[in-house]
C-alpha cells in the first residue's frame, strides 16, 4: 500500500495505491505531477468567479479534500456491484459526499463545514493501462482524464443523465483537459 498527499492552496488530495509492488504502483513522478496540476484545476472549478465554476465561498470553506485510490480489477468490480448493482469491471468510480454542490451556486447557498470533503474516486489500474493503449495515449494522460472525470462527478455533474447534463460534463472535461495540456 502506497500513500501520498498533494496540496494546492486549500485543496488537499490523498492518493492511495493498493499495489503490492512499486513496479505496479501508479505513484510515478509523472502521474503525481499531473494530479498536482489537476488540483489546481479543481480549485478553479470550485472557487473561480466565472460561469464555468461553482463559485463556492472561499471565506466560508477553508479547505477541500478528496481521496483518489488506485486499485485492481477485483476491488473495482466489488465496488461497482455493491454500489451500482453492475457486476462488471469499470475504469473509474466516484463516491460524492455532497449532492448539492452545484445547487449551492444557483441558490447562493453556503456550507456549514469549514473543511469540505468532496468524496472518493477509485481508478482501476488495469483498465487505465488498457485504455491508454487502446486510445494510444500515455498512461498518465489516461489517469488524469479518469481523475478529472471523477472530480466532475464529485462536484455534481452526471453524464449518465444524458441530454444537457451529458453535454455540460463532456464540455467541462474538454475544457479542463485543454487547460492541463497547456501547462
Amino acid at each position: 500500500m502506497h500513500r501520498r498527499q498533494i496540496k494546492y492552496q486549500n485543496i488537499q488530495i490523498q492518493i492511495i495505491d493498493s499495489a503490492r509492488s512499486v513496479k505496479t504502483s501508479f505513484m510515478t513522478q509523472k502521474i503525481i505531477k499531473g494530479l498536482e496540476l489537476l488540483a489546481e484545476e479543481l480549485a478553479h472549478l470550485l472557487f473561480a468567479e466565472n460561469q464555468n465554476s461553482l463559485n463556492l465561498d472561499r471565506q466560508r470553506i477553508e479547505g477541500v479534500e478528496l481521496t483518489i485510490t488506485f486499485c485492481g480489477q477485483q476491488h473495482i468490480r466489488q465496488l461497482n456491484t455493491k454500489y451500482r448493482q453492475k457486476n462488471k469491471i469499470t475504469d473509474v468510480l466516484s463516491f460524492a459526499l455532497h449532492a448539492d454542490l452545484r445547487n449551492s451556486k444557483k441558490t447562493n447557498g453556503h456550507f456549514a463545514l469549514k473543511k469540505l470533503n468532496l468524496g472518493d474516486i477509485v481508478i482501476c489500474r488495469e483498465v487505465a493501462k488498457r485504455q491508454s493503449l487502446e486510445f494510444e495515449i500515455p498512461l498518465y494522460s489516461e489517469v488524469l482524464h479518469l481523475a478529472l472525470h471523477g472530480m466532475l462527478h464529485l462536484c455534481g455533474y452526471d453524464h449518465e443523465q444524458g441530454g444537457k447534463e451529458q453535454k455540460i460534463m463532456e464540455w467541462l472535461e474538454d475544457f479542463y483537459i485543454r487547460r492541463l495540456i497547456k501547462k
